[in-house]
């Protein structure tokens, strides 16, 4: 997860309230709604714009540096899965957009990806384009995107790419879930909300998606 800092501890976060991932996930598994996952948040840095866009050549080594870095660490000193289906990437705003870019750059690494609040907005709009030329198929792997109905400078791009995504049919309908949330703005408050949302989706137990997803 990206903008680690804004994760665990409402000392770190950015807006003094953060998105209380220990908390929803110790609750998540308690119930046996969630399978066992491990988070690793990744603290952003002073090039987090350029860092968090696959467009840029710093984008492109922050990308670099989770895969080839970060990853195979956890994996050799962590009980982990190594494969994409068992592998995600989250974020949100700029955060979402990173993991965006890394689902469809990086298939092998990531199969499921959560991409809440999306700065589709970011190089003029650009990451349609790529959407519109994607020839391969991501049938096996899952999507989650969202965004609030109150953030007035990202709704109508997360919905036009929810329907863009919908049309060229690039992702199985049963392994994309696109939703938006009247009222919810741009803020921690509102990612922590919903975070059991796309958690659930990606990594939930038959229970879990019962409860939360299929009502």
């Amino acid at each position: 997860m990206h903008d680690g800092q804004n994760l665990f501890n409402p000392n770190t976060s950015f807006t003094g309230y953060d998105w209380k991932v220990d908390e929803v996930m110790s609750y998540l598994i308690s119930k046996g709604y969630l399978q066992e996952v491990i988070v690793v948040g990744i603290f952003n840095s002073k090039s987090r714009l350029k860092e968090y866009n696959y467009f840029t050549s710093e984008g492109r080594k922050y990308s670099q540096f989770i895969i080839k870095e970060l990853k195979s660490f956890i994996d050799e000193n962590y009980r982990t899965k190594k494969t994409p289906e068992n592998t995600a990437v989250l974020g949100s705003s700029l955060g979402g957009f990173i993991s965006f870019q890394l689902f469809f750059n990086f298939p092998k690494t990531f199969g499921k990806a959560a991409c809440m609040s999306n700065s589709f907005w970011v190089d003029d709009r650009r990451i349609f384009t790529f959407i519109e030329n994607i020839k391969q198929k991501y049938e096996a792997s899952k999507l989650y995107l969202d965004c609030g109905e109150s953030e007035t400078e990202l709704i109508t791009d997360n919905k036009e790419m929810c329907s863009l995504l919908t049309k060229l049919n690039i992702l199985d309908t049963d392994n994309f879930y696109c939703s938006f949330f009247e009222g919810a703005a741009h803020s921690e408050f509102y990612w922590a909300k919903r975070l059991h949302i796309p958690l659930i989706f990606l990594f939930g137990t038959a229970n879990g998606k019962s409860k939360y997803l299929y009502q």
